[in-house]
């Protein structure tokens, strides 16, 4: 008598961090597609799904999937990346070389010259002139645009350039108790920086609406626990001055609309959010203007100078608003509180 055997697959679990890395490598411009297929076939195999199902929908062999799955289980996510001897594009530099190249692109300049080209960085590196292009792209590096381009005589700069990725917390009585469980589970995940903010009220569109702000002397004991879960590559930041000067004015009108524009799912192009929807705070719209006929016209001229001049900022506007930091910068220097006369 021939007995039929389970081919039910072995599960996969993963923890939070696991899984967002996993989704961040699939995602990733620089990540090679098999690596990340090998993301996509673990990632279905954890969400409960079975290797001939992953298979179909991934468009590999059931083998594969369930190869993934078993590589995962034994070794961890990290075996995704791993390829046998002789087999895979042979890698054209390692993460040295990288760094090596972006450092000398970066402080150095070849001699006699303004700026390195692809031909020169590739002879000064050892590496080819389309591994060199490739990094510049990838870095946003524009050595040859010598109007506008800066050396950094930063020591730190490679690594902040190539590795820096930030999250804010908008702190809420709802989310206050998870504070501290969410740092540690973003720490985990490798974020680079941890941002507590407090709640704006830009518009009365919003679903959500704060009866009272937190007053920091009441979160200062919270605030400084957060912060002493930083570390050597993770930093946690919190924007006491924001909790602190919540609803606080000394400027009387708004001089944010020369920095900050609004462009809603629309086209309207607007003076800030909180007036997004009210069109007598509407520039125009791109799908009946171009942008430059927007931002020089007459309606967006009149608006600023309302706004400069006439609009009464501490009774219409919403607290700690995006223009609010520039409007309390500006206003000092138009309105200086301290007048040194014969002061140079």
């Amino acid at each position: 008598m021939i007995c039929g055997m389970s081919r039910t697959s072995p599960s996969v679990e993963l923890s939070a961090a696991d899984q967002m890395r996993l989704q961040q490598w699939q995602s990733a411009h620089g990540t090679p597609q098999q690596v990340a297929l090998r993301c996509r076939l673990v990632l279905a195999a954890a969400a409960g799904q079975q290797d001939l199902a992953i298979a179909s929908a991934c468009g590999v062999n059931r083998h594969t999937a369930a190869l993934w799955r078993r590589r995962v289980l034994e070794a961890g996510i990290d075996a995704v990346w791993e390829t046998k001897a002789g087999r895979g594009r042979k890698p054209q530099y390692d993460l040295s070389q990288r760094d090596a190249l972006i450092a000398a692109t970066l402080q150095t300049k070849p001699k006699g010259m303004t700026h390195w080209s692809c031909r020169l960085m590739a002879n000064a590196q050892g590496v080819s002139k389309n591994t060199v292009n490739r990094l510049w792209q990838l870095h946003n590096l524009k050595p040859h645009l010598s109007r506008t381009f800066k050396l950094s005589r930063d020591s730190k700069f490679v690594e902040k350039l190539t590795d820096v990725v930030g999250l804010q917390y908008v702190l809420l009585p709802e989310n206050i108790n998870y504070l501290m469980d969410a740092i540690k589970r973003i720490r985990e995940a490798g974020i680079n920086y941890f941002v507590i903010k407090p709640f704006v009220q830009q518009s009365h569109l919003q679903s959500y609406h704060m009866k009272e702000q937190f007053n920091l002397n009441k979160i200062e004991d919270t605030l400084n626990q957060a912060e002493s879960l930083s570390g050597e590559n993770f930093s946690v930041i919190a924007r006491r001055a924001s909790f602190e000067n919540y609803g606080k004015r000394k400027y009387r009108h708004c001089y944010g609309t020369a920095f900050i524009s609004v462009l809603n799912s629309s086209g309207d192009i607007a003076s800030c959010l909180p007036y997004w929807d009210r069109k007598e705070f509407v520039f125009g719209n791109i799908h009946e203007n171009t942008f430059q006929e927007i931002w020089f016209g007459d309606r967006r001229k009149k608006i600023k100078k309302y706004l400069e001049n006439e609009l009464d900022a501490p009774e219409l506007c919403p607290p700690n608003c995006r223009p609010n930091a520039i409007n309390g910068f500006l206003w000092e220097i138009k309105n200086p509180s301290v007048k040194h006369i014969n002061f140079v």
